[in-house]
Protein backbone atom coordinates (compact mmCIF):
# COMPACT_ATOMS: atom_id res chain seq x y z
CA UNK A 1 0.00 0.00 0.00
CA UNK A 2 2.58 2.38 0.92
CA UNK A 3 4.02 1.67 -3.17
CA UNK A 4 0.43 2.90 -3.84
CA UNK A 5 0.89 6.04 -2.13
CA UNK A 6 4.14 7.18 -3.62
CA UNK A 7 3.02 6.50 -7.39
CA UNK A 8 0.77 9.56 -7.31
CA UNK A 9 3.15 11.40 -5.80
CA UNK A 10 5.47 10.73 -8.16
CA UNK A 11 2.72 11.75 -10.44
CA UNK A 12 2.41 14.98 -8.87
CA UNK A 13 5.53 15.62 -8.82
CA UNK A 14 6.23 15.29 -13.07
CA UNK A 15 3.16 17.65 -13.81
CA UNK A 16 4.63 20.23 -11.00
CA UNK A 17 7.90 19.85 -13.28
CA UNK A 18 6.34 19.75 -16.58
CA UNK A 19 4.27 22.97 -15.70
CA UNK A 20 7.24 24.83 -14.66
CA UNK A 21 8.73 23.72 -17.95
CA UNK A 22 6.02 25.15 -19.80
CA UNK A 23 5.91 28.18 -17.61
CA UNK A 24 9.92 29.05 -18.31
CA UNK A 25 9.66 28.13 -21.80
CA UNK A 26 6.57 30.50 -22.44
CA UNK A 27 8.27 33.37 -20.06
CA UNK A 28 11.47 32.96 -22.42
CA UNK A 29 9.51 32.33 -26.49
CA UNK A 30 7.22 36.31 -25.11
CA UNK A 31 10.34 37.90 -23.28
CA UNK A 32 12.29 37.24 -27.27
CA UNK A 33 9.09 37.85 -29.37
CA UNK A 34 8.95 41.08 -27.19
CA UNK A 35 13.23 42.11 -27.58
CA UNK A 36 12.28 41.96 -31.53
CA UNK A 37 9.33 44.54 -31.28
CA UNK A 38 6.68 41.47 -32.43
CA UNK A 39 5.11 41.88 -29.38
CA UNK A 40 4.56 45.62 -29.08
CA UNK A 41 1.51 47.09 -30.51
CA UNK A 42 1.89 49.75 -33.23
CA UNK A 43 5.99 48.41 -33.81
CA UNK A 44 7.26 48.83 -36.57
CA UNK A 45 9.95 46.71 -37.94
CA UNK A 46 12.94 48.93 -38.93
CA UNK A 47 12.05 50.85 -36.18
CA UNK A 48 10.40 54.11 -38.29
CA UNK A 49 7.31 55.10 -37.74
CA UNK A 50 4.53 53.59 -40.23
CA UNK A 51 3.86 55.50 -42.53
CA UNK A 52 0.29 57.41 -43.14
CA UNK A 53 -0.20 57.20 -46.59
CA UNK A 54 0.31 54.23 -48.78
CA UNK A 55 2.85 54.68 -51.78
CA UNK A 56 -0.07 54.90 -54.24
CA UNK A 57 -1.70 57.93 -52.59
CA UNK A 58 1.66 59.48 -52.77
CA UNK A 59 2.60 58.96 -56.52
CA UNK A 60 -0.91 60.32 -57.07
CA UNK A 61 0.04 63.15 -54.61
CA UNK A 62 3.64 63.51 -56.80
CA UNK A 63 1.90 63.54 -59.78
CA UNK A 64 -0.84 66.27 -59.36
CA UNK A 65 2.23 68.54 -57.95
CA UNK A 66 4.03 67.87 -61.14
CA UNK A 67 1.21 67.86 -63.41
CA UNK A 68 0.15 71.81 -62.00
CA UNK A 69 3.80 73.24 -62.80
CA UNK A 70 3.27 72.25 -66.35
CA UNK A 71 5.57 68.66 -66.85
CA UNK A 72 4.59 66.28 -68.97
CA UNK A 73 5.48 63.08 -66.98
CA UNK A 74 4.56 61.11 -70.12
CA UNK A 75 8.14 61.82 -70.91
CA UNK A 76 9.63 60.24 -67.74
CA UNK A 77 10.21 56.48 -66.32
CA UNK A 78 8.11 55.06 -64.10
CA UNK A 79 8.97 56.78 -60.17
CA UNK A 80 10.93 55.64 -57.55
CA UNK A 81 9.46 56.20 -54.11
CA UNK A 82 11.52 56.24 -50.75
CA UNK A 83 10.22 56.54 -47.02
CA UNK A 84 12.32 57.60 -44.54
CA UNK A 85 12.47 57.48 -40.77
CA UNK A 86 11.41 61.70 -40.68
CA UNK A 87 7.94 60.82 -42.14
CA UNK A 88 9.24 62.25 -45.48
CA UNK A 89 8.53 60.34 -48.72
CA UNK A 90 10.92 60.97 -51.61
CA UNK A 91 9.11 60.44 -55.68
CA UNK A 92 11.81 60.52 -57.69
CA UNK A 93 10.92 60.83 -61.92
CA UNK A 94 14.01 60.63 -64.10
CA UNK A 95 13.59 61.71 -68.13
CA UNK A 96 13.30 58.50 -71.00
CA UNK A 97 15.53 60.49 -72.72
CA UNK A 98 18.31 62.18 -71.52
CA UNK A 99 18.38 65.72 -72.45
CA UNK A 100 21.79 66.77 -70.63
CA UNK A 101 21.18 69.02 -67.12
CA UNK A 102 17.45 69.07 -65.37
CA UNK A 103 16.13 65.69 -67.08
CA UNK A 104 14.99 65.03 -63.63
CA UNK A 105 12.94 66.05 -60.64
CA UNK A 106 11.72 64.99 -57.82
CA UNK A 107 8.68 65.85 -55.38
CA UNK A 108 9.03 65.70 -51.92
CA UNK A 109 5.60 64.33 -49.72
CA UNK A 110 5.30 64.59 -45.80
CA UNK A 111 3.50 62.11 -44.71
CA UNK A 112 2.05 64.41 -42.03
CA UNK A 113 0.30 66.28 -44.29
CA UNK A 114 0.27 65.13 -47.33
CA UNK A 115 2.16 69.01 -48.32
CA UNK A 116 4.18 68.19 -51.77
CA UNK A 117 6.89 70.18 -53.40
CA UNK A 118 9.01 69.88 -56.41
CA UNK A 119 12.19 69.93 -56.44
CA UNK A 120 14.12 70.19 -60.03
CA UNK A 121 17.46 68.08 -60.42
CA UNK A 122 20.39 69.94 -62.12
CA UNK A 123 22.21 66.45 -62.67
Amino acid sequence: MCQGRRRPNLSLNMVATNLIRSLAFATVATLAVMAIGCAVPGAHPSGQAPPRFSELTVLEIACMAAASEGLQLSDYNVPKIDYDAAGVWTVMFQRKAESGPGNSFFVVVLDADGLATIRRGVW
